[in-house]
């Protein structure tokens, strides 16, 4: 399939995005734990907003409560696309 260049798609003037927002070479992962009795699903948001806790409210992927927990941030300086393809992970660090 052919790419395109983003420089070339054409959005609508107001939906217009700063597209820097989407090639930071750093991002943040936000851990977060369902406090439901069933689930207790230890999860993370990958954004490249370090404050994304305070902004959005977060739901369990498992459950759908928003009766969760934040834990805490960790800055990693890789893009989100290179964690989230990095075969590594999900494996404890050795």
């Amino acid at each position: 399939m052919p790419t395109i260049p983003i420089e070339k798609l054409q959005l609508d003037p107001e939906v217009e995005l700063d597209m820097t927002t989407f090639s930071k070479s750093a991002s943040f992962i936000h851990i977060f734990k369902c406090q439901t009795s069933k689930c207790r699903l230890e999860f993370a948001v990958f954004s490249w907003k370090q404050h994304w806790p305070e902004q959005f409210q977060a739901h369990c992927p498992e459950c759908g409560t928003q009766n969760i927990y934040y834990m805490r941030t960790r800055s990693v300086p890789r893009a989100i696309c290179e964690i989230v393809h990095d075969p590594r992970l999900g494996q404890p660090h050795v």
